[in-house]
C-alpha cells in the first residue's frame, strides 16, 4: 500500500427549495429558531418521525411560517419521498463503504448555490467588529433578482436586525459549467455575535430548505435532486462559539441514477462524529453513533480520536475506528457481541471509501495487525557543510509501528539520481562521488512488517 499524503467559513449558502407559493408572499418571520430536528409524531418511517402537519405547512408561502414549521414541511416531504429499501442494512465491508460515501454528500448544495445567493444581495449582517451588540430594529427588504451566467435567482423576504425569512428562485441559474439550477425555496437565518476581547464579531447562521431541486454539480460526478433542509448551529459558552454543529435531513436523488439517499444526521464541524440515520435506497438504513477521543482505546505511538459506530441487520455492527496518524480500521461484529469477527486496517479515511475492497480482504480480528506509521524522512539539507559531503537521512526517526517491534520490520531505502533508481544504494547515505553539479537527487524508503508495506513521501533536493 502507498502512503497518502478558523474555522471553515460559516457563511454557508443560503439554499433552495419549493413550495406552494414560490418566492411570493408578505413580511418574513422575524422569531428566532432554534436547533434540531422536526416536530415529533407517531407516524415514523425507519424510525424517523414524519411530522403530523407537513403537507399543510407545505402548500403555505414560506415567509409566512417559522423555521419549525419550515422543517416541518421540508423534512416530511423529504421522508416520505423516500422510495428505497427500510430495512436494516446488512453490514458487508462493502455496505458501510457505501453508506460512509453518503453521509459526506451533504455539504456540496451550500458550497455551489452561495455564490448567487450573496450576489443578490442576500449578504451576513454584520462580518466587522463590533463595539456592542446591536439591536437597532434595522429591516432589509429583499424583492431582486441576480442575473446567472445564463438564467437568473430571484429573492424575496425581509430581515429585522439581520433575522429572517427569504424566499429564492433559481430560474435556470448557470453556476459554472454549465450546469444549471432550477427550483424555489426558502431559508432562515440570524446573526449570531462572539466576543473577541472587548469587542464582538458576528456571521450568519441559520437552516436552508429545498423540495425537488435540480442541481447537476451539487453531488460530484452525479448531480442531484435535493429535498429537505441543512441546518446549522454554533454552540457557545457565554459570548464565545466553541463549537458548529450542522443537521442534515435531506433526500438526495442521484442524476442518471434510480439510487437515493436519506440522511438525517447530526453532525460536529470540523471532525469525523456523527450520530442519526443514513438510508441508501439499495442497501436499507443504518444508525450510526460517534466517540471522541477514548482514553480505553489507546495504542502504543497511535491513540485511536473518534469511533462512528454503524448498527445493522440483526443487530450486527461495524466500527470505523479513526486514529491520530490518519489510519482507519474497520471492525465487522455481525451477532453484535460487542466483539468483533474480523477487519482491516486502511491508511485513510479516503483510501477506505474510494479502494477496490476485493484488494483488501477481512481478517480475523486476532489478526489485524496496525500498519506501520511511515512519516517523512529528515534530511541533512546542506550536506557540502559536513566534513565528508555526503547527503545523509535519519529514517529510524521517522517511522514506527504500533504492535510491531522496530527489530521486526523491513525497511528499504530508495535514492533516485536525475529519476534513476540507484539500485545499489541501500542505506541512508548518498555518496558524494555519486553525483555531479545539477543533479536531482530524490528519496524515499519503505517500511513492512508481516502484512503491510508503506511507503514515505517522495523527498526532492
Amino acid at each position: 500500500m502507498k502512503h497518502r499524503s478558523i474555522f471553515v467559513s460559516i457563511l454557508i449558502a443560503f439554499v433552495l427549495s419549493s413550495c406552494g407559493g414560490g418566492g411570493s408572499g408578505s413580511s418574513g418571520s422575524t422569531s428566532k429558531g432554534s436547533g434540531g430536528g422536526p416536530s415529533a409524531s407517531s407516524n415514523k418511517v425507519m424510525g424517523m418521525s414524519v411530522p403530523d402537519s407537513w403537507s399543510v405547512y407545505l402548500n403555505k408561502d414560506p415567509l409566512l411560517l417559522s423555521e419549525q414549521q419550515l422543517k416541518d414541511a421540508y423534512w416530511g416531504y423529504a421522508l416520505t419521498h423516500y422510495s428505497g429499501k427500510t430495512d436494516l442494512a446488512a453490514l458487508s465491508a462493502d455496505n458501510v463503504q457505501i453508506i460512509l460515501r453518503a453521509s459526506k454528500n451533504d455539504d456540496g448544495p451550500h458550497i455551489y448555490l452561495e455564490f448567487p445567493l450573496r450576489e443578490a444581495g442576500v449578504e451576513p449582517y454584520n462580518t466587522t467588529l463590533l463595539s456592542s451588540i446591536p439591536s437597532t430594529g434595522k429591516t432589509d427588504s429583499f424583492d431582486s433578482t441576480w442575473d446567472c451566467l445564463q438564467g437568473s435567482v430571484h429573492v424575496k423576504g425581509e430581515m429585522v436586525d439581520g433575522a429572517g425569512t427569504v424566499a429564492i428562485d433559481y430560474n435556470g441559474c448557470d453556476i459554472g459549467n454549465g450546469a444549471k439550477v432550477t427550483g424555489s425555496g426558502a431559508a432562515y437565518g440570524q446573526p449570531v455575535y462572539q466576543s473577541i476581547g472587548d469587542s464582538y464579531s458576528s456571521y450568519f447562521e441559520g437552516s436552508y430548505f429545498y423540495q425537488a431541486v435540480d442541481c447537476p454539480i451539487c453531488i460530484p460526478n452525479l448531480g442531484a435532486n435535493i429535498s429537505g433542509y441543512w441546518d446549522s448551529k454554533s454552540e457557545k459558552n457565554g459570548d464565545t462559539v466553541i463549537a458548529m454543529r450542522h443537521y442534515d435531513y435531506l433526500l438526495l436523488n442521484q442524476t442518471g441514477s434510480d439510487n437515493q439517499i436519506l440522511l438525517r444526521l447530526d453532525k460536529l464541524q470540523q471532525s469525523k462524529q456523527m450520530d442519526g440515520v443514513i438510508a441508501v435506497s439499495s442497501i436499507g438504513y443504518t444508525t450510526v453513533s460517534s466517540q471522541g477521543f477514548l482514553p480505553k482505546n489507546v495504542r502504543p505511538g497511535d491513540p485511536m480520536v473518534y469511533q462512528l459506530s454503524f448498527q445493522g441487520l440483526n443487530g450486527s455492527k461495524a466500527y470505523l475506528n479513526y486514529f491520530y496518524w490518519g489510519y482507519v480500521e474497520l471492525e465487522l461484529d455481525q451477532d453484535g457481541d460487542g466483539n468483533p469477527e474480523s477487519g482491516e486496517y486502511f491508511l485513510s479515511e479516503s483510501d477506505f471509501m474510494y479502494s477496490d475492497l476485493s484488494q483488501h480482504p477481512l481478517v480475523s480480528a486476532s489478526e489485524l495487525d496496525h500498519p506501520p506509521v511511515v512519516l517523512d524522512p529528515v534530511i541533512d539539507q546542506y550536506p557540502f557543510r559536513n566534513v565528508d559531503g555526503h547527503v545523509r537521512v535519519d529514517p529510524d526517526s521517522s517511522y514506527f509501528d504500533p504492535d510491531t517491534p522496530s527489530d521486526q520490520l523491513t525497511v528499504n531505502m530508495v535514492w533516485l539520481i536525475n529519476g534513476v533508481v540507484q539500485e545499489d544504494l541501500t542505506t541512508a547515505t548518498l555518496p558524494v562521488n555519486r553525483l555531479q553539479s545539477g543533479d536531482a537527487i530524490e528519496f524515499y524508503y519503505t517500511v513492512s512488517d508481516a502484512h503491510t508495506t508503506v511507503e514515505s513521501n517522495h523527498i526532492q533536493l
